[in-house]
């Protein structure tokens, strides 16, 4: 949907799935999305292995944080992969499981931005900025 609400700039997905990244390239191509960049990156030591996605730039203006599944990997890891996120707004989900608050309250201590749980009817998500 950002991609396609955007035309001009670009949407990145790391995903680590091959499944789920066919299935969302076939979304963006049945829309016209060409401005989505679909990054297949396996989980290696509890996050996305980056290594051959460097040439992409690392300044976000909107992020969302839904994942890697905790079963395989860890999101506090989000915050140490030097991303220029200066005055980006990060989008956490999943806030209704248990390490998720402390995982967001690391990332804002470590980003200086604060942030707001939204009580949400499906499940709880915060916003960060």
């Amino acid at each position: 949907m950002a991609a396609i609400a955007n035309p001009d700039r670009s949407v990145y997905v790391l995903e680590h799935n091959f499944l789920w990244a066919a299935k969302i390239q076939a979304y963006a191509d049945k829309y016209g999305a060409d401005n989505l960049h679909i990054l297949q990156c396996p989980i290696k030591d509890g996050w996305y292995d980056l290594s051959e996605v460097q040439k992409y730039k690392h300044k976000f203006s909107a992020v969302l944080v839904d994942g890697p599944p905790r079963t395989l990997g860890n999101r506090s890891l989000f915050s140490k992969q030097g991303f220029d996120l200066t005055d980006a707004t990060v989008v956490w989900d999943d806030m209704d499981q248990g390490p998720m608050k402390v995982m967001l309250d690391e990332f804002c201590t470590t980003n200086g931005m604060t942030s707001e749980i939204i009580e949400h009817v499906s499940k709880p998500f915060a916003i960060a900025a």
